[in-house]
């Protein structure tokens, strides 16, 4: 497993991001399992707050909580994001794939945060192993999407230039972008710099297909 020292700095939280092995681990797993909050992920923007451990699966892709309980989300090669607001001592786990991103998960997250009294200031937040722009290809039809959507991510501010067809694309810098744009500070965000299409302690959709797995990550409040 890897993790962020960033978060590994409070003692309140415990969190992980696993590797293919952790998982191919049935016991480990199985155990892990247990006491992980997971949603029925569907490629959303919704977030939903848990008052307590809970084996159902709620339709959506992130889960907060203020509870002594520890939150996870699968991912392989999406992004999984988690947050930490160190006063209030709230938690989220999330995972943000590319629909997630353009819809708005990240904002939809802070926002209920911010809501529950989090102060964006103090919100420590950790992307975990994802697939980076060096293996992302898209199409120019996506990225018109996020450029049009999210004005402030075009690197040519003002400017029509559009990707074309089959260039790499980075959903790091769109969700790096959107967490500074919704006022989390630079220094409290901690990317690993992890490729899990170039990487293969890791699952990857994109470089296996249908015979990738998923990894678990999570965090918890102890």
């Amino acid at each position: 497993m890897v993790q962020s020292a960033l978060l590994n700095k409070y003692s309140e939280t415990e969190h992980f991001f696993l590797e293919k092995e952790d998982m191919l681990n049935s016991a480990k797993f199985t155990a892990l399992q247990r006491m992980v909050c997971i949603p029925d992920q569907i490629h959303s923007d919704k977030v939903i707050y848990l008052k307590k451990f809970t084996e159902k699966k709620h339709q959506g892709d992130g889960l907060i909580t203020d509870k002594k309980i520890y939150l996870g989300v699968y991912t392989a090669d999406c992004l999984p994001i988690l947050f930490f607001e160190t006063r209030n001592k709230t938690i989220a786990a999330v995972h943000a794939g590319w629909r997630g991103l353009l819809n708005g998960i990240i904002f939809n997250t802070i926002e209920y945060m911010s809501r529950m009294g989090s102060d964006k200031k103090r919100i420590i937040v950790a992307v975990g192993p994802h697939i980076r722009k060096c293996c992302y290809e898209i199409s120019a039809e996506l990225a018109d999407k996020f450029f049009t959507k999210y004005k402030y991510l075009h690197k040519k501010s003002g400017s029509k230039a559009k990707l074309k067809a089959g260039e790499h694309f980075s959903l790091t810098d769109v969700a790096l972008s959107q967490l500074k744009y919704a006022s989390i500070p630079s220094e409290n965000i901690d990317s690993l710099n992890i490729c899990t299409s170039c990487n293969t302690k890791f699952y990857s959709y994109r470089r296996d297909n249908n015979k990738s797995g998923r990894m678990l990550n999570t965090i918890g409040l102890i």
